[in-house]
């Protein structure tokens, strides 16, 4: 057992000491991760992803699993903070949330946003950033329109059952149908 540390001071000193070494570790291991997926060696052990063998042999959840190879794979295209995160000064909460909506473009400025600013706001950030290119996205109508459909039936007491998924503006157009044939009735 390690000796005990003397004041609070040391104490913090070394939870911060600690925090940097596993913020290395956590780098190397994404690396690796990463890697590993690339080289498809985990599916010839009949898992269905790099993920699900992280699962089994590393003891992450499945989502953090993902997160470790999707940021693994993410820095690969990012140096500057590929560095930070490999000298421990970056967390990997700080790291998966930055590599959602960082460019090789605009790398440095998101290393000094993650660099100045907590983990919980860097996520909220993030989160709010990669909601407006989402939002933004000319790819996203077509995946709306992928993704729509209306399923109906008649139940065996004679109702009508109807299921719909519709882009924002199809899904209004139907509503104020909808509500039309509601004040008819």
């Amino acid at each position: 057992m390690e000796a005990v540390i003397g004041s609070d001071e040391e104490l913090g000193h070394e939870v911060s000491a600690q925090s940097t070494r596993t913020h290395a570790a956590m780098s190397r291991m994404c690396r690796l991760a990463a890697a590993y997926d690339t080289s498809e060696a985990w599916a010839t052990m009949g898992t269905r992803s790099c993920a699900h063998w992280l699962t089994v042999t590393a003891g992450f959840d499945l989502r953090t699993s993902s997160e470790v190879v999707r940021v693994g794979h993410a820095i690969e295209r990012l140096p500057a903070i590929a560095r930070a995160f490999e000298e421990g000064r970056l967390s990997f909460d700080k790291v998966r949330a930055v590599t959602t909506v960082a460019t090789a473009d605009d790398e440095a400025m998101w290393l000094r946003l993650a660099l100045d600013t907590a983990g919980a706001q860097v996520a909220r950030i993030c989160r709010a950033v990669r909601s407006a290119l989402d939002v933004n996205d000319p790819r996203r109508a077509d995946d709306e329109l992928a993704r729509r459909g209306v399923r109906c039936w008649w139940r065996a007491d004679g109702m009508l059952e109807l299921i719909a998924v519709l882009p924002r503006e199809d899904g209004a157009v139907v509503l104020a149908a909808l509500d039309a044939v509601a004040k008819d009735l």
